[in-house]
């Protein structure tokens, strides 16, 4: 029986990382959707909306990044919904001296998704693109977003977001992750949607914004989600891209992490619906991607200590110490990087441990209800 549940732990961690990739890649190979029809669309209006809770130090670059957009300016407009900030957030969105610019500022603190809740009533675009005000975006991903919409079956698209690291190790294995997800992204996009999107950078049509619970902790995955299971496709899009800093604190990244973990958990027990094969079109991709993926941590743990129960017995002594090893490269990486030294390919052991632990963390913020819906940015302290 022990011999099983080691054979059973190392078997879905190898399909849920390698396994699924690769199906994911044949499959998409041979039922690639074309999802830019060639007749020509006339460029819709476009809201650019940024939920902000103080954000004095980034916000005025943020406006001007967007209002730089490689798009018609008389169809484009900046909209911040302020969540009650305490800083000069409000007075720096004020001091833009363009009608593009418009602030919705309200005076209690409640959480983003009731700011953008509320605030994407006051629009009237039929295309509102969601973003994050430590975010940059290129001048073409506006552009890039939009064009997917000339389908009517799509109602979400999901841009790329590059990090950008200044030599963390932590911060480069946070890049290479990025680079992993996107892969998995525009494969199950060929499919049928992507299963995911990230707050910096996804569009929605106005009319098809679902209005996902104020108690939301992701709100990009609920939101997508919902659009799913409204009936429309969610698609990526590669050329749109946008930019952030990576974190190099592990504290900060450790609590980002971990509050995206636990938003997760609670996307996806919402929506576990989704998971039925027979009614939803990304049951497959939504287990596979998701549900497993967040439930990696359990299965390490049991194939280190089903490995370790079975250490007397041949291969499971080579085995146990590669685990050994693995797990102590991690905390090596750790320690070099602590002290700044330069880890180079130990980084990917590194950032997997890290990443596996934020979401234990998060699976215990969520059982316990310890996450709170109001947000800080990932650089407040």
């Amino acid at each position: 029986m022990v011999e099983l549940f080691f054979w059973l732990s190392v078997s879905v961690l190898l399909y849920t990382y390698a396994g699924y990739p690769m199906l994911l890649g044949i499959v998409a190979s041979f039922r690639r959707r074309e999802d830019l029809p060639g007749k020509a669309m006339d460029p819709p209006k476009v809201s650019i909306l940024i939920a902000a809770y103080n954000e004095e130090s980034v916000i005025r670059g943020r406006i001007q990044n967007a209002l730089d957009a490689d798009y018609p300016a008389d169809r484009l407009e900046i909209v911040v919904g302020s969540d009650g900030c305490s800083d000069g957030t409000d007075e720096e969105v004020e001091s833009f001296d363009d009608p593009r610019v418009r602030l919705f500022s309200y005076p209690e603190r409640e959480g983003k998704v009731s700011v953008l809740n509320k605030t994407i009533r006051e629009i009237k675009s039929p295309i509102v693109v969601f973003t994050d005000a430590n975010t940059s975006f290129e001048p073409a991903a506006v552009r890039e977003l939009v064009k997917h919409f000339a389908e009517d079956a799509v109602g979400a698209v999901c841009g790329r977001l590059e990090m950008r690291s200044r030599g963390k190790a932590i911060g480069g294995g946070n890049i290479l992750h990025r680079r992993y997800e996107d892969f998995l992204k525009a494969k199950e996009s060929a499919i049928h949607s992507c299963t995911a999107a990230n707050g910096a950078i996804f569009a929605v049509r106005r009319d098809r914004y679902p209005f996902p619970s104020t108690d939301s902790i992701t709100e990009d995955f609920a939101i997508i989600l919902q659009v799913i299971q409204n009936g429309s496709r969610v698609v990526f899009a590669s050329d749109s891209i946008a930019y952030e800093e990576s974190l190099r604190d592990v504290r900060q990244l450790l609590r980002q992490k971990s509050r995206i973990a636990a938003g997760t958990f609670q996307t996806l027990w919402r929506f576990r619906s989704l998971l039925n094969p027979v009614r939803s079109p990304i049951a497959w991709q939504l287990f596979s991607h998701k549900w497993l993926r967040h439930a990696s941590p359990f299965f390490l743990l049991s194939a280190l200590v089903t490995n370790a129960l079975l250490v007397g017995h041949a291969p499971y002594g080579v085995l146990f110490a590669a685990q050994i090893c693995f797990y102590t490269v991690g905390l090596g990486a750790w320690l070099l990087d602590a002290v700044r030294v330069p880890c180079g390919p130990l980084k990917m052991p590194y950032f997997f441990c890290f990443i596996n632990l934020a979401v234990l963390l998060g699976f215990v913020k969520f059982v316990f209800g310890w996450q709170r819906v109001t947000w800080r940015g990932a650089r407040q302290p």
